[in-house]
């Protein structure tokens, strides 16, 4: 569920978000315990989201790249936000030390991940869509929601939001590599 965690969490938004509530959003993710501790990068993101920001964004903008980052933030406005909640929820944190990890030697279905590992990676995931559902929600009742262009380009800052991933691509196919044996040829 995590891996298409961005892709979920921007079609639930656009979908669900009259009766979305932080609480009851929470309720329904299998994400562990209620006690949500503060994510590292929530304060980054709620700042993205006020006007003040937005606009003092787009005055520092990179002027080469203002006309194509307006055009992406005004087309898919929802999945930059998006994709910037799941960069800090899930990609910046403690998943990235066990990414990095080697897989030759274990099975598909082997535990290549502690409980302590998991555990932090878990809690850091729940931190981080919080914040990204108070996110919503304050641009919700600023009358920001559906986000215009200026409010979503914050987002795009490299030092918010990724570079690279898709605004359209809905899904990727996961293939895990299958053990080598050494005996093999």
């Amino acid at each position: 569920m995590l891996g298409n965690l961005h892709v979920r969490f921007g079609v639930g938004v656009g979908v669900q978000l009259p009766g979305l509530h932080h609480e009851r959003a929470l309720a329904y993710l299998p994400l562990g315990p209620k006690a949500i501790h503060p994510h590292p990068q929530a304060e980054t993101l709620l700042t993205c989201t006020m006007p003040d920001v937005a606009a003092e964004v787009r005055r520092t903008w990179w002027t080469g790249r203002l006309d194509r980052d307006l055009a992406t933030a005004g087309n898919h406005g929802v999945r930059v936000i998006a994709n910037a909640v799941t960069l800090q929820a899930w990609r910046n944190g403690p998943v990235e030390g066990v990414h990095a990890g080697r897989f030759e030697g274990y099975g598909p279905d082997e535990r290549r991940v502690s409980a302590k590992a998991e555990k932090a990676i878990v809690r850091h995931a729940q931190g981080g869509i919080f914040a990204g559902i108070k996110v919503v929600d304050y641009l919700r009742y600023d009358n920001a929601w559906p986000p215009p262009v200026e409010r979503a380009l914050p987002f795009l800052h490299g030092l918010v939001g990724p570079t690279g991933w898709s605004v359209t691509e809905e899904n990727r196919a996961v293939r895990l590599p299958f053990r080598r044996d050494a005996t093999a040829t």
